[in-house]
């Protein structure tokens, strides 16, 4: 369907655990940041909490990790402006948020990042 977000498993248990821990209200899914990928140098944050000025990216083992340097680099890329922004980025990989993505959600949100990225 037109307009329609996909949201992958890993994304799913990020976003239960968010709700469990009470930030139902908090997050924003999805949320883009300068045109978001309509515009050229936009970007999409998987989560963001505004309040803390937070950005909680899940990370793919295949799509983040397993296809090259191109989509390494775009990362980079991201995070760099993410964080010249002022917004704090923590990854959540994901073999992690589907095995404990309290646990792991509970760390992001404490600032602490245990993916390979960081």
């Amino acid at each position: 369907m037109a307009g329609e977000t996909r949201i992958s498993s890993p994304e799913q248990a990020v976003m239960d655990a968010l709700n469990k821990l009470g930030w139902a209200d908090e997050y924003i899914f999805q949320y883009s940041v300068a045109g978001g990928h309509q515009f050229r140098g936009g970007v999409v944050i998987d989560f963001f909490i505004q309040s803390l000025n937070l950005a909680i990216e899940v990370q793919g083992e295949y799509y983040h990790y397993g296809k090259g340097l191109e989509v390494t680099l775009n990362d980079k890329i991201k995070r760099q402006l993410l964080e010249g922004m002022g917004i704090t980025v923590i990854y959540i990989d994901e073999f992690d948020a589907l095995e404990d993505a309290d646990f792991y959600v509970s760390e992001a949100l404490a600032f602490r990042d245990w993916s390979k990225e960081r």
